[in-house]
């Protein structure tokens, strides 16, 4: 049966080019545009040196194709398939472009080649302070993996002495040098430092800290330290004339005295040396932490939580220990009333800038469905707290529910229909006037919502089920859904399976996304009757294509009952649809044109319509046949967007209407046609196709 149909449509195609009309926005016969497939998928990838990766684009259906591949802009290659070849650490783009036919497209990645763990350059010697005599000398080297082509920089004091991967150090004078080396052609820079003391007992010697006078603050610490001394020197340390330590080191850890003296002495072969510092100590308090304040505020997964974020305080003299986050139902935080804040924590300090995250809830005390004032108070590692609090207040809501009416296209309410919510499965009925309410939820969840689910043709409920987008604490209210009865499309043409909904979707361009509507929204007139704009004139063989005209819209209205669908107008500046007889404006005998809006090359169906052109060829000799495209064209305009798929069923909107009205002016618009125009002005405008079922055949 299929190879049936396709030859039927092929037959469609060839006749069309002699008497079928073209929307502007519609090609022809069955031929879908290529889609161009890339691989790799991610654009973004990783990989070491020395690796390659394999790029490649098809098509579908496949067909032949124009290629051209580059790197960082550089043409490479071209052809179907390109292997890129990491040779070098750091960055480069991969782009591709491509085109069949008249159809192109372009895809780009971002390749980071970068050594895998622990196959980083090392430094030798390890040791970073090393000691030798006068002339001495001492070679250091870049120790690489593979085959990596580096870039060196040597500099001994500040000035540069080499730029291969190792230097051979000489000590020519007596004192401390700093030989330093930084690699080059890695993802991040890369530096080493060595400190190489040579000469005398003490001349080599250095103490850190450099200054001699020293503030702290109470129970603040610091490292005092001698550098440079001879093997075997004796070294000893005083605080206050007080013998407190032994070695080249000494941790200080300042008390309550305002000031203290802290001495080094050392000793060797009988000579000496001593160095000295003076600390001056504040009170504790002196220096509270710096503040922080929330960055954002969702709410949690289960009622009655919210989750904060913040990011971590910059370190003042004491490095952060934690935070505490207060919270008050009764007004802004200040420094006289947080000790009767609620308050939860600690949470651990993770780094400056860094998000730091806590989830309160009932169990802390917190209330939602009022207005609630929070802050964040940071604690250092001396105990002291920030004394600066930035409130971050918020109006709160403690549940949420999703409710709404639902309706048949006519606007008529439906009682009983079953409303689902998908996350917990809880169901209710809509009552008699249709309304339906389904919760509550907690603020912090989403959910979506399955309306009408039933499964059975031809009985008193019979009707597309849908489900909604997802839905949270501000997108659900209220959510009305219109429900188009479930109905077998003309069993005459199975290219829909006999299910209606099927044949809508298609003939409406909402079964899949356009290039300019990224979605399966439907879109049409915003209001409804249409106004239209009939000019005189006349077809080559003196038919009224004026009356012509109105007897095809008058058709219109009357098949479809209840408010007409078109309404003429005197005056074509007020006009939504205008009629056009003017000779040599198409090859073929009508033709719709989206005329507005017109800021991008829409087509029919990619979006709300404001203004259209219904062109007739004037040199139509038949009067059956002017009419029979005349009916077929406004059809187009009233949301039959496509051509229908067959004509075995006596479809009107098949691509080309011709004996459309053999069996009567009644039956020229088929009954599938109707009803799908009934449904496009009875569905809410932007619905999203995508979310009603499909049929259950």
């Amino acid at each position: 049966m299929r190879h049936l149909v396709n030859i039927a449509m092929l037959a469609a195609v060839l006749a069309a080019l002699v008497s079928g009309c073209r929307p502007t926005t519609e090609p022809e016969g069955t031929t879908q545009p290529p889609v161009f497939l890339f691989t790799p998928g991610d654009s973004q990838l990783q990989v070491t040196p020395e690796t390659h990766v394999d790029f490649q684009v098809r098509t579908e259906p496949e067909g032949p194709t124009e290629t051209r591949w580059l790197v960082d802009g550089q043409e490479q290659a071209t052809g179907p398939r390109f292997r890129y070849f990491a040779t070098h650490l750091g960055s480069q783009v991969v782009q591709v472009e491509s085109r069949q036919s008249d159809r192109q497209s372009a895809f780009q990645w971002d390749v980071e080649v970068q050594l895998a763990p622990g196959e980083g350059p090392g430094f030798l010697p390890s040791a970073s302070y090393l000691e030798l005599p006068l002339t001495g000398e001492q070679l250091f080297e870049v120790v690489v993996p593979g085959q990596l082509e580096l870039s060196y920089l040597w500099s001994l004091n500040g000035v540069a002495v080499g730029d291969s991967g190792s230097y051979t150090y000489l000590a020519a004078t007596e004192g401390l040098d700093t030989l330093r080396v930084d690699v080059g052609g890695l993802a991040e820079p890369l530096e080493n430092q060595w400190l190489v003391m040579t000469g005398g007992l003490w001349d080599n010697v250095h103490y850190s800290p450099v200054q001699a006078q020293q503030h702290l603050v109470e129970t603040q610490g610091l490292s005092f330290l001698v550098m440079g001394t001879a093997s075997g020197t004796d070294i000893g340390w005083f605080r206050n004339g007080e013998a407190v330590a032994h070695g080249d080191r000494y941790e200080y850890l300042a008390g309550s005295s305002p000031v203290d003296s802290v001495r080094v002495v050392m000793s060797k072969e009988g000579e000496s040396r001593e160095h000295a510092w003076t600390v001056t100590v504040d009170p504790l308090g002196t220096y509270p932490p710096a503040a922080t304040g929330i960055r954002d505020l969702v709410y949690g997964e289960l009622a009655g939580q919210v989750r904060i974020t913040w990011a971590g305080a910059s370190i003042g003299v004491f490095p952060v220990a934690d935070y505490t986050v207060l919270f008050s139902h009764e007004g802004p935080i200040n420094a006289e009333n947080q000790a009767l804040a609620l308050c939860a924590g600690p949470a651990p300090h993770l780094g400056a800038g860094v998000i730091h995250s806590m989830t309160l809830g009932p169990e802390h005390g917190l209330e939602l469905g009022g207005d609630i004032w929070l802050a964040v108070q940071t604690r250092d590692t001396a105990g002291q707290i920030s004394q600066d609090l930035y409130n971050y207040s918020f109006s709160s809501v403690a549940t949420w529910a999703v409710s709404g009416r639902v309706t048949d296209i006519q606007g008529k309410p439906l009682a009983g229909v079953q409303i689902r919510d998908t996350r917990t499965g809880l169901q209710v009925l809509t009552d008699d006037t249709g309304q339906y309410l389904v919760g509550p939820f907690s603020p912090g969840v989403n959910t979506r919502v399955q309306v009408g689910i039933v499964q059975s043709y031809h009985s008193d409920w019979a009707w597309y089920g849908c489900t909604s987008d997802t839905l949270d604490v501000d997108s659900a209210m209220p959510l009305d859904v219109v429900l188009p009865e479930k109905l077998r499309s003309d069993e005459n043409c199975d290219d829909y399976g006999s299910d209606f909904l099927t044949y809508f979707r298609y003939m409406t361009r909402t079964s899949r996304a356009s290039a300019l509507r990224p979605n399966q929204r439907l879109y049409h007139w915003d209001s409804y009757p249409v106004r239209v704009y009939v000019p005189e004139g006349d077809s080559w063989y003196g038919l009224d294509m004026q009356a012509e005209a109105r007897w095809a819209m008058a058709l219109w209205n009357r098949q479809l009952g209840g408010e007409p669908i078109f309404q003429e107008t005197g005056n074509p500046t007020e006009a939504q649809l205008v009629w056009d007889f003017t000779a040599g404006l198409s090859n073929s005998n009508g033709q719709v044109a989206l005329l507005e809006p017109s800021d991008q090359a829409y087509g029919l169906g990619d979006v709300i319509p404001q203004l259209m052109r219904v062109w007739i060829d004037p040199e139509l000799e038949e009067q059956q046949r002017v009419r029979e495209t005349m009916l077929h064209e406004l059809g187009h305009t009233l949301g039959l967007y496509r051509h229908s798929l067959c004509n075995s069923a006596g479809y009107l909107m098949y691509i080309t209407a011709a004996g459309a009205l053999n069996q009567g002016e009644e039956n020229a618009i088929h009954q599938d046609e109707l009803r799908a125009v009934r449904a496009i002005r009875g569905l809410p405008q932007g619905v999203d196709m995508g979310g009603y079922e499909g049929a259950n055949y």
